[in-house]
């Protein structure tokens, strides 16, 4: 008798362990899907004046986290409602707000999915000119940079010289040009 009781015990606490552990698995889940679903239809409704190359940075990046986690969230609908629907069964008390939020999440999701086709179209031309920005600005240190490779393979000390004090004048003067 006494090891049945004991054994009894035992599967209470592991079973009121796991349930616990579901119960917070599922609100930790629920909590960061409505945060990120928040946080990225507040971004992606950001308008982006031309030529700010910061809020569109911030806005495209809200639309790379959006892709990446696209599967995810797609595939996490009905396993937290059937952890939920487990866990009803068992009597375990789920809070209101993950209740509402698991309930409300499907429909905030297909909205964020429409914003995020939208503000990817709305962002084309931008994300356009900022990529012809950056190529310019490419271009233009490679040319910089060719032009003092040119002036230093043509004026640098690669000889030697009896003079070796001027060498170091010379190095001196690239090392003040390209400070």
């Amino acid at each position: 008798k006494p090891i049945k009781q004991m054994i009894t015990n035992w599967v209470g606490r592991w079973s009121f362990r796991y349930t616990q552990h579901l119960l917070m698995d599922v609100q930790d889940q629920v909590e960061d899907l409505m945060k990120l679903l928040s946080e990225s239809k507040v971004i992606m409704e950001t308008d982006v004046p031309d030529g700010d190359a910061e809020s569109l940075l911030v806005v495209m990046g809200c639309l790379r986290d959006v892709r990446g986690q696209w599967d995810r969230i797609e595939a996490m609908f009905d396993p937290l409602r059937n952890t939920c629907a487990l866990l009803k069964k068992w009597g375990i008390a789920i809070s209101d707000a993950t209740s509402v939020g698991l309930d409300e999440a499907p429909t905030l999701w297909g909205n964020i999915k429409k914003q995020y086709h939208n503000t990817r179209e709305r962002l084309a031309d931008a994300q356009a000119t900022e990529a012809e920005n950056v190529k310019a600005k490419v271009l233009a240190f490679n040319t910089e940079v060719t032009t003092f490779r040119n002036v230093v393979k043509t004026t640098g000390p690669f000889t030697y010289s009896e003079k070796w004090r001027e060498a170091y004048g010379t190095l001196k003067s690239f090392n003040k040009t390209l400070l």
